[in-house]
């Protein structure tokens, strides 16, 4: 009885297994935390709008103004109770950032090397957000 005490092999191997288990917990829990993010819609919805709005930018000529709807994104973040910021453009990166959920988001550059054009988001409308952009 006393020499199955003092042996500490079984120690060993439980603790080896209890890592080994704590590794694969976190591992299925990224793996559905994506899932869940994926299954949503989010994912898809922030990147082709992000990507409609570069191609809009950069197809822009000087002194013409492009409207865009946001609605969907508005929409989809009020549903998921998300109340920051859905959109932003920085033009000094030449970076469009779209945001519907808590966390994450998406980034995407444009090629658009001019730095003069402004943009708003209308909301005047009822239950309807305009991105507009003016090129200068």
């Amino acid at each position: 009885m006393k020499n199955f005490i003092k042996n500490k092999k079984g120690d060993e191997i439980i603790s080896k297994q209890l890592i080994f288990l704590i590794l694969n917990l976190i591992f299925l829990l990224a793996i559905m935390f994506f899932i869940v993010r994926a299954s949503t819609g989010a994912a898809v919805l922030e990147e082709t709008s992000a990507k409609t709005v570069a191609i809009l930018i950069d197809s822009m000529k000087p002194g013409t103004e492009a409207n865009f709807s946001l609605t969907k994104l508005y929409d989809f973040a009020e549903k998921n109770r998300y109340s920051g910021q859905v959109i932003s453009i920085d033009s000094n990166t030449n970076t469009i950032h779209i945001q519907v959920l808590g966390s994450g988001g998406y980034n995407f550059q444009f090629l658009s090397s001019s730095k003069s054009f402004s943009y708003y988001v209308d909301k005047s409308q009822e239950n309807q957000e305009v991105l507009v952009l003016k090129k200068v």
